[in-house]
């Protein structure tokens, strides 16, 4: 089952992840190909937080949820102890979760679960998460599954981090692109009120900016008006000058 395994897990995560950035997708697939590899073991993926907890971002079953929960709730179970030194937690028989850990071992052996196993999601020194790995077999890991695990998981992690950071870059570059068509669209409607006021460009910009302060608008949505002429630009006046057909340079 291992001939060409690990190849075939990292080409499914990379996939999902370049194409279309989908993050919590490669969460899932993680779950699944671990779960394959260890026996058909279930498993849940925990990331730490701003706030120096965790949160759980998947789990390839049901059964296993409400388990990785209490992990969460606790902050104690397989994945902790991996995020605590920063390394791999194997073959935690179900005979000393009591002890290790009282308030989700009780819960994960009365769902079934006989092992626990779990591993770090670390790029260099940096810690992100872990993965836990519980198994209704009482049956320890051989070194090469467990080395092939965490190289899974290692690679997961490089890959989910860059996606992060594009997803950032394309967020910020999405942001700018906004800021920028925002400020062509009020140098347009400072254009079209200068123009039709007869008024200097700043004192176009301070009429818009008042009539939007005073109808509590947005100053790009103000100018969005003005541009597609939803909006007059006698109206940007103050009243006696409005009825006048004065504009402020005729002063």
């Amino acid at each position: 089952m291992q001939d060409g395994w690990l190849g075939r897990a990292i080409t499914e995560i990379a996939n999902g992840l370049v194409e279309h950035l989908d993050v919590d997708g490669a969460w899932i697939v993680l779950c699944e190909q671990l779960g394959q590899l260890l026996d058909r073991a279930d498993v849940g993926v925990v990331v730490a937080d701003h706030d120096g907890g965790t949160e759980l971002v998947a789990a390839s079953t049901e059964r296993l949820r409400p388990v990785e929960r209490h992990e969460v709730l606790w902050r104690e179970g397989p994945a902790h102890d991996s995020l605590a030194f920063g390394g791999p937690v194997l073959d935690v028989s179900a005979d000393r979760w009591d002890r290790r850990w009282p308030n989700v071992g009780p819960r994960a052996r009365d769902a079934g679960y006989r092992t626990a196993h779990a591993f770090p999601l670390r790029r260099r020194d940096e810690l992100i998460g872990a993965v836990s790995c519980f198994s209704t077999r009482a049956r320890p890991l051989d070194r090469c599954t467990a080395e092939l695990a965490q190289t899974l998981t290692d690679v997961t992690t490089i890959c989910i981090v860059q996606a992060r950071q594009r997803q950032r870059d394309v967020a910020l570059i999405a942001q700018l692109q906004r800021a920028l068509e925002s400020r062509l669209v009020i140098e347009q409607a400072k254009g079209i009120v200068a123009h039709g006021l007869g008024v200097e460009i700043e004192a176009a910009f301070v009429l818009i900016r008042k009539y939007a302060r005073h109808n509590n608008a947005r100053l790009h949505d103000v100018a969005s008006d003005i541009v597609t002429r939803r909006l007059e630009v006698t109206t940007l006046l103050p009243p006696p000058e409005r009825r006048s057909g004065a504009s402020p340079a005729s002063h």
